[in-house]
């Protein structure tokens, strides 16, 4: 042990019979002196941490397969992210983008990177199943709802109608850069809101069928009354959307809502008031549109699709699998999956693969998913890869033509062809009866033919 360790003062006396100069020496030694407090500083220095995009704060567990491929595991039932595809220059954004700063208005919890086995817990023993049945969510407050249409009012007033298409179509986009308090605000979830929604506007969409909640408008309080507006809007015959972009919660080794589910994860709205996910299950149960389109771009986004979440006519996007992070790009202002999603893919077009010009879901997807996946190899957490769900098959949000009106049965024509007969009762000269049968083209020939009879 002694002789690893430096002796300085053997150092300082070779060093002086080495130079003979005391000045020399004196120099030399505050170099090294002040090289190794820096050295010692760097050494405590907690630095810089960087995070991944926090626009989710949470891990799930959804059954992956244990594979020692570099490629993301897939569920069964999900499309996993097709190889990287050289993308259009245009769509390309300029630089590598920047992880998220992750919410900081808890504790920030530990994330693997690696898929979680899903039949074990964090301390290995086996997990209870998750239930099937989604749990009752807490009732919405009649204050709440009369504060909601108040602000809404237009929206409160659209109705549906068969027989116009566009009336059919109803849509929840949130999307959270401004939060409150000490959790740290986004960079391109609230552009992701507002590219979808100009997209189906584009696409003939009604203002008044579309509730748009941004930044600290986008509450718990009205999350929740916007899913009890699409629920109340919908039926069998709708097609509806729901999005959110923005932070989201995890809690490790916790189950937090009694589902079974460890970890459990939750939205993160903007006056920092989760809503967990089984919660979120349960309200969009009640949302009873023929086909619904899903889709979450948050951290670990995959962990939402928890039983009861999967329904015939629906489609589930992810921005990543479970136990990943998701990034968004300040370059371009929004995050990498809806950048890739909805600005390359739906409105750039990108993704139009049949080129009929009509881009769906699925397409959209396609597009999306392996670029988002090599945009973020780099990433400090290691790349993202989206995940899709889907029970719906083609799922496309353009509106289609009104059916024509109902035709109206030939009206009869007053022509040679049209005529009709009729018997005349006329009376004679001596007041006798006489019957003259005439053909008739109209009342004044009926009138004529009876004066010519009866004189």
């Amino acid at each position: 042990m002694g002789r690893d360790r430096f002796d300085r003062r053997r150092f300082v006396s070779r060093l002086h019979r080495a130079t003979g100069d005391p000045r020399v020496v004196a120099s030399m030694v505050a170099v090294m002196l002040a090289a190794q407090a820096v050295a010692v500083a760097v050494m405590l220095s907690p630095g810089a941490r960087t995070t991944a995009v926090e626009i989710d704060d949470t891990t799930t567990n959804v059954a992956q397969p244990t594979s020692t491929r570099s490629s993301p595991p897939t569920a069964p039932g999900q499309a996993a992210a097709a190889p990287p595809a050289e993308e259009p220059a245009a769509v390309e954004p300029p630089v590598e983008p920047a992880p998220v700063a992750e919410a900081a208005a808890e504790p920030a919890v530990e994330t693997g990177l690696v898929a979680i086995d899903p039949g074990a817990t964090a301390s290995g023993s086996s997990a209870p199943p998750r239930s099937s049945r989604p749990a009752q969510p807490p009732p919405a407050s009649d204050a709440g709802r009369s504060r909601f249409a108040a602000r809404f009012a237009p929206h409160e007033q659209a109705v549906q109608d068969p027989r116009d298409p566009a009336t059919t179509r109803w849509a929840v986009l949130i999307g959270i850069n401004d939060y409150e308090g000490r959790t740290r605000d986004n960079v391109g979830s609230r552009q992701d809101a507002e590219d979808l929604h100009a997209h189906l506007r584009a696409l003939g969409w009604r203002d008044d069928h579309i509730v748009l909640l941004t930044d600290r408008v986008a509450t718990r309080e009205n999350i929740e009354q916007a899913i009890a507006w699409l629920a109340r809007k919908t039926d069998g015959s709708s097609v509806a959307v729901f999005h959110f972009s923005g932070h989201t919660k995890q809690w490790r080794g916790r189950d937090v809502d009694g589902d079974g589910e460890v970890p459990d994860e939750a939205l993160w709205p903007a006056d920092n008031r989760h809503i967990v996910d089984s919660e979120l299950v349960a309200r969009l149960a009640h949302v009873s549109a023929g086909r619904l389109w899903i889709d979450i771009g948050a951290c670990e986004a995959a962990g939402y699709a928890d039983p009861g979440m999967r329904r015939a006519g629906r489609v589930l996007t992810f921005s990543s699998a479970e136990p990943e992070k998701s990034y968004e790009d300040p370059s371009v202002g929004n995050s990498v999956w809806g950048y890739f999603l909805i600005e390359g893919g739906m409105r750039g077009r990108g993704g139009d693969a049949n080129g009929d010009g009509d881009v769906t879901v699925q397409e959209a997807f396609a597009y999306a998913a392996p670029r988002s996946a090599n945009r973020t190899v780099r990433g400090s957490h290691g790349s993202q890869h989206p995940q899709m769900l889907d029970d719906a098959g083609t799922f496309s949000l353009r509106i289609p033509a009104p059916p024509p009106p109902p035709q109206e049965p030939p009206r009869a024509e007053d022509d040679d062809n049209n005529r009709g007969a009729c018997l005349l009762i006329c009376t004679g000269p001596r007041g006798q009866a006489v019957f003259a049968p005439a053909v008739m083209r109209s009342t004044k020939d009926t009138i004529a033919s009876a004066s010519s009879s009866a004189s």
